[in-house]
Parts: structure tokens; C-alpha cells; sequence
């Protein structure tokens, strides 16, 4: 009989061990999905305003005068440039939240 509540214990132990784990690993996604839907929301604008420069590049493009073509484009790209690492450092932030969902999800 002793041995019986003794295997029943070290069970119960195990069990809430291993329950204690999936909600950590829960909590985890959970907290890391909404992160991830908060740093897409604040990524938005600035993919907006990038698109919004796509047609200018067509203009430039169309530009017969290679000196004037090269002004324009490097005015552009002086106005777009921290846009374009701001959208960049964002995206990795999301991929790293996958990542860590994914991770979660696997355990």
C-alpha cells in the first residue's frame, strides 16, 4: 500500500510538472503573438510611405538625362533611407516572433 502512494505522488508530481510546461510554453506564444500583431501595426505607415515612393522610381527611370537621373535617384534614396532600414529591422523582428512561436508550438 505504501509503495502505491508513493508512485501516485512521484506521478502527481511529474503531471504538474509537465502541465506547469505547456502553460509556460503557452504563455509564451500567446505574449509573443501579441507582440508580433503590435509591431505589425506599427510597421504599416512606413511600408505605406515606401510604397508610396514606388512611382517616383518609374518617373526617374523614364529620365533621359543620365545627370539628372542620377540627382533625382540619389535624392530619393536619401529620403527613403531610413524608411527602408526602419521597415527592415521590423520585418526581422517578425520573423524572430515566428520563430519563437514556432518554437513554442513545437514543445
Amino acid at each position: 500500500m505504501q509503495e502505491n502512494s508513493q508512485t501516485l505522488k512521484f506521478a502527481t508530481l511529474a503531471f504538474n510538472s509537465c502541465l506547469m510546461n505547456l502553460l509556460c510554453s503557452r504563455l509564451k506564444m500567446v505574449f509573443v503573438y501579441r507582440e508580433a500583431r503590435k509591431k505589425y501595426r506599427k510597421a504599416q505607415p512606413t511600408v505605406s510611405e515606401l510604397e508610396k515612393n514606388l512611382p517616383e522610381f518609374s518617373r526617374i527611370e523614364s529620365e533621359q538625362d543620365r545627370q539628372v537621373k542620377l540627382l533625382k535617384l540619389k535624392q530619393l534614396l536619401a529620403e527613403v533611407r531610413t524608411k527602408m532600414f526602419d521597415c527592415a529591422q521590423q520585418v526581422e523582428y517578425l520573423q524572430e516572433d515566428r520563430n519563437t512561436v514556432n518554437t513554442n508550438a513545437e514543445n
